[in-house]
């Protein structure tokens, strides 16, 4: 509270009665001023968030939605190494099937560690992390590399379940 005493003395009523004149240190008039109008501001903050909820909602899931496919598709860039990243098995081109695949399958240890997806690792790769170990794969190429690689497993008898007599 000795701030805001102090950031009031700060402040004196100039020629005309609605302005206020700044009479504090040089350079910190900012400052004061934050610490004079703090609660008015959050006040002021708080009642146009409830005023504007959905509109606000809305504005923040469209700006995260753009940000996560932007670093989304600048982190499969630096892994392929292409303008237009394309599945190494496949080669389809389709942003939305698109995803990182790690080669030695220390995936699941990379998230436990950093305890977030694929987000972060798109972060990760955007601020310089190694890309040797990292290919870019369809969801179903990535899937059936990690059947090929010994990863998963399908029950014994997934033939018969299947249908199948192969």
């Amino acid at each position: 509270m000795e701030e805001l005493e102090l950031a009031k003395s700060y402040f004196i009523k100039g020629d005309n009665s609605a302005h206020f004149k700044y009479i504090g240190p040089i350079g910190e008039y900012q400052k004061w001023y934050y610490i004079l109008h703090k609660e008015y501001k959050n006040k002021a903050c708080k009642e146009w968030r409830i005023k504007n909820l959905e509109h606000d909602k809305a504005r923040l899931r469209k700006k995260g939605y753009i940000d996560r496919f932007k670093e989304k598709l600048n982190a499969l860039r630096k892994v392929s190494t292409l303008n237009k990243p394309v599945c190494v098995n496949c080669g389809n081109d389709d942003i939305r099937v698109l995803t990182i695949n790690h080669k030695n399958g220390d995936g699941a240890k990379e998230r436990n560690i950093s305890k977030h997806r694929m987000s972060r690792l798109s972060r990760d790769i955007q601020k310089g992390r190694t890309t040797s170990d990292l290919d870019v794969r369809c969801y179903n190429c990535n899937i059936l590399y990690e059947y090929e690689q010994g990863r998963r497993n399908l029950p014994l008898n997934w033939k018969e379940l299947y249908g199948t007599n192969t």
